[in-house]
């Protein structure tokens, strides 16, 4: 989707239309790091073929099946994941399967892990459910 005239609209005028307007986004798969709000422009060599970009928002979920982030760091992560001797869990329930499947895949031993939780209740949930790997 297309809007006209950006150069001539506030970053408001444009987030607004854009809200509007969002049934018809077509959002690729790419990434870039911006600290503008509310709207990020891309980096182009000319102006006035800029365009906004949106933030990306990834929520927790069971069953997904795509990860929220660009195809080289996973491909980095998976290269990683065979040489992991220690996790770090912070804050997270350890149910999405798809991530839980990347790791069982590529883990070669079973890792060493320690969970920061808001209770041990729900640290010793994850631990459990983390021992299926």
């Amino acid at each position: 989707m297309r809007i006209g005239d950006l150069m001539n609209r506030n970053v408001w005028q444009v987030a607004y239309e854009y809200i509007d307007r969002a049934a018809e986004l077509n959002f690729g798969d790419r990434y870039h790091i911006s600290t503008e709000y509310p709207i990020a422009w891309s980096k182009r060599q000319f102006d006035t073929d800029r365009f906004p970009l949106f933030p990306a928002i990834a929520l927790p979920l069971v069953q997904k099946t795509s990860f929220e982030c660009p195809e080289d760091h996973l491909r980095t992560l998976r290269e990683a994941l065979p040489d992991v001797t220690k996790i770090l869990i912070i804050g997270w329930r350890g149910t999405e399967e798809h991530f839980l499947t990347l790791l069982r895949e590529h883990l070669k031993n079973p890792p060493t892990m320690m969970t920061v939780a808001s209770g041990v209740d729900e640290a010793s949930q994850v631990g459990s459910d983390l021992r299926r790997l």
